[in-house]
């Protein structure tokens, strides 16, 4: 079994598509009704998967979800800005 962070990149029907947090370039698709009935795009999971990558335990990292949001607005007004 192993545990990892994904980032809940776009929901597509019934499938999450997510990213290993810590290589983007790694995605794992996932049925909707594994996942809590809350989630949306950018939302930070930690994910425990057995060796056949099916989800054991999830758990939403509520905390760092927000804090990810807040520099990704922080860094588009900080771009809008510059602009001006």
């Amino acid at each position: 079994m192993k545990c990892a962070k994904y980032v809940i990149d776009r929901i597509e029907g019934d499938f999450a598509v997510l990213l290993l947090k810590e290589d983007e370039s790694i995605q794992i698709d996932v049925s909707k009704d594994q996942l809590p009935t809350t989630i949306k795009e950018g939302d930070i999971l930690d994910l425990q998967l057995s060796a056949g990558n099916e989800i054991i335990n999830v758990r939403l990292r509520k905390e760092e979800t927000n804090a990810a949001q807040k520099r990704a607005e922080d860094l588009l007004q900080k771009i809008l800005n510059k602009n001006n």
